[in-house]
């Protein structure tokens, strides 16, 4: 009888999952747009202004191509007209430079973000049509990014920006300001990261010390010092990335406000502009931290602007990714876990579709299906590989849709990345270093085997 039921409860719920799903075409069908005209009629009645994509990998080609084509069909059919990444807003310079025609090298300066997610083949075929585009357009679209780049040791970009700034200004106080600034930064710096930095309680204490000591104070003040001197708008941005990467030192959780500040500024300096943002699912959600109230990027823009922001979540049953390994570098030889039973991705490959979007603005509605109405399990992987890759998410509030895409790829990485990885296959020599790290270390075997879900490693001879 608990057999039946049991039947009779998944065919219930699969039946409703399909009346809020749509089937979209191939992705090698990406000039015709006919599948995404539902979408475009839910963007104009809420007339959306900021349309937050997410990943459910940082290394997956297939969340890029869909990507691309859901940016080139927003562009084509809506006037969205700036593309922004989870990258840094002064290292993206130069590529918005060549999209809108300077002549450079778009693989050197994918590299220069120094980010492995966006210097893959998938993003330089974005870049390329983005240049092809405003060849012929009347509405010029710009690539821009959006991050503070707390990721490096210091806000280079922005530093020497400034410095540069008032040499030529020659001020000479406020250039003694930005050393002193400088310095300062790498104090809290050294501090928060002499520490365990996977030990993550141990990092948010120190935090905690660092907000309220007085090295911190005072570099605060004088970041808001030499904000007061500049009026110029992008010199005066770049003093508040400065600013955004300290408060970041001081409290994790800085990053998302700061993403969707920098947003909201891109936007205002282009009056009647539409955003595409690229980042996460972590990211572009709409809902608070675990165990906190702080907002991730995508609840912020949610708070702000309301319907007319739209978060779109990307997920996927199997396949293979791109991820750094602790301890050991960037891969592409990593094998996407299984899906447990109760996992969103598994009751989604019950559609049997290739690519599927769902509705959750009709799920929340129709309050169908059930599976969505609590918590429910869902892949995340970030920069790293992810032993344990499922955990509880509110998608029914955190999203507006949802698209899976059922088999994927690792995504293909190129110049210095690519060269690192093809070096290290070629010789064997990351494969046998794995080898000889799993013989002496018999404890580690089931994490690699098992938990990060390596391709096949060669036997040895």
């Amino acid at each position: 009888m608990n057999n039946r039921n049991d039947e009779n409860k998944q065919e219930s719920e699969l039946s409703e999952l399909k009346e809020i799903s749509v089937s979209l075409s191939p992705l090698d069908n990406a000039s015709d747009f006919h599948d995404l005209a539902f979408l475009n009629n839910i963007l104009r009645k809420q007339d959306v202004r900021i349309v937050g994509v997410g990943e459910g990998t940082h290394g997956t080609r297939e969340f890029s191509q869909m990507k691309h084509r859901l940016f080139e069909f927003l562009v084509k059919t809506m006037d969205f007209n700036i593309f922004v990444i989870e990258g840094g807003m002064v290292r993206t310079e130069e590529l918005n430079k060549y999209v809108l025609g300077a002549p450079d090298n778009p693989i050197k300066l994918l590299e220069k973000i120094e980010l492995f997610p966006y210097a893959t083949e998938e993003m330089l075929d974005i870049v390329e049509w983005m240049r092809k585009y405003n060849q012929t357009a009347k509405n010029k679209i710009q690539f821009r990014g959006c991050d503070c780049d707390v990721q490096f040791s210091l806000p280079e970009a922005s530093l020497a920006l400034l410095n540069n700034y008032f040499v030529e200004q020659k001020d000479s106080n406020a250039i003694k300001t930005i050393g002193a600034i400088t310095t300062q930064l790498k104090t809290i710096r050294t501090k928060l990261y002499n520490a365990d930095y996977i030990d993550f309680a141990k990092q948010q204490e120190l935090r905690k010390e660092i907000q309220i000591s007085r090295d911190y104070q005072t570099l605060i003040t004088h970041i808001d010092h030499l904000a007061n001197q500049v009026h110029d708008p992008w010199i005066k941005q770049n003093v508040m990335l400065v600013k955004q990467y300290a408060e970041y030192h001081s409290d994790f959780t800085a990053r998302e406000r700061a993403m969707a500040e920098n947003i909201l500024w891109l936007q205002a300096q282009t009056p009647g502009s539409k955003i595409f943002y690229w980042a996460h699912n972590g990211h572009v959600q709409k809902d608070v931290w675990p165990d906190s109230t702080d907002l991730w990027t995508g609840g912020y823009l949610a708070k702000k602007l309301g319907e007319q922001y739209f978060a779109i979540a990307s997920t996927t049953y199997t396949g293979t990714y791109t991820a750094m390994i602790p301890r050991f570098g960037l891969t592409d030889q990593l094998m996407l876990k299984t899906p447990p039973p109760a996992s969103f991705e598994a009751h989604v490959a019950q559609l049997n579709q290739p690519i599927t979007a769902i509705d959750l603005i009709e799920a929340r509605k129709k309050k169908i299906p059930t599976f969505l109405q609590k918590p429910i399990l869902c892949r995340t992987i970030g920069w790293e590989a992810s032993p344990e890759p499922f955990t509880l998410h509110k998608l029914l509030s955190n999203f507006d849709l949802v698209i899976d895409i059922h088999q994927t790829s690792a995504s293909r990485l190129i110049g210095k990345y690519r060269s690192d990885i093809e070096h290290m296959n070629k010789a064997k020599v990351y494969f046998a270093y794995l080898h000889q790290y799993r013989d002496r270390h018999p404890s580690v075997q089931e994490e690699f085997d098992n938990h990060y879900g390596l391709i096949r490693l060669p036997k040895k001879k």
